[in-house]
C-alpha cells in the first residue's frame, strides 16, 4: 500500500507538471517559478600500503541529488527530490556508472498562507539521519513564536512519530 501511495503522489506531481507544460506557450513560460537545485559529487579514493603483501586499493563514489520545487498555485508548491541510493559505486579502479540508482527520496506538497505552513507526503523523517517517512506537519507563526505539530510514519525504520512544540 505504501508503494501505491508513493506512486500516486509522484503521478500527481507529474500530471501537474504535464498539464502546466501542455497549456504553456513556451518552455520559458512552462518552467517559470520552478526552482531546481542539487549537486553531483565524485570522489576517488586510493589506499596504498607500504608492505609488499598488500596491493593498492581504490574505490569510486558518485553522489547525486536533484530537487525541483514547482509552484502549483499562489499558496501550494510541489517538491520532488531524487537521491542516489548507493553509497559506494565500485570497489575497484574502474568506475561502474550502471550502479547509479536514482530514487525518489522526497515527494510532498507545501501549503503556505498567512503564517500557516503545512506539508504532506513523503518527507524527511524526524530523529533519523536522512530517513524518509510519510506524514503531515503543520506550523503556525504567532509573532516571534511558532507552534508546530506533525505525524509521520516510516515502514523502513518502523518509526511512528507525532510531535508538537513551540519555538
Amino acid at each position: 500500500m505504501k508503494k501505491f501511495a508513493k506512486m500516486s503522489l509522484v503521478a500527481a506531481i507529474a500530471v501537474a507538471g504535464l498539464t502546466s507544460t501542455a497549456t504553456a506557450g513556451s518552455l520559458e513560460e512552462a518552467i517559470k517559478g520552478v526552482n531546481i537545485s542539487g549537486f553531483v559529487e565524485y570522489r576517488a579514493e586510493s589506499t596504498v600500503q607500504t608492505t609488499a603483501d598488500v596491493a593498492e586499493e581504490g574505490s569510486h563514489d558518485i553522489d547525486i541529488r536533484l530537487q525541483a520545487v514547482v509552484p502549483v498555485n499562489d499558496m501550494v508548491t510541489a517538491t520532488i527530490r531524487f537521491d542516489e541510493n548507493e553509497d559506494e559505486d565500485s570497489d575497484d579502479s574502474t568506475l561502474d556508472a550502471s550502479s547509479l540508482d536514482l530514487q525518489v527520496d522526497r515527494a510532498f506538497f507545501t501549503y503556505m498562507n498567512n503564517g500557516l505552513t503545512g506539508n504532506f507526503g513523503l518527507m524527511g523523517a524526524v530523529l533519523t539521519d536522512g530517513g524518509q517517512s510519510d506524514g503531515v506537519s503543520v506550523a503556525k507563526t504567532f509573532g516571534d513564536h511558532t507552534l508546530s505539530a506533525g505525524f509521520q510514519y516510516s515502514t523502513s525504520t518502523s518509526l511512528i512519530t507525532s510531535s508538537a512544540f513551540i519555538t
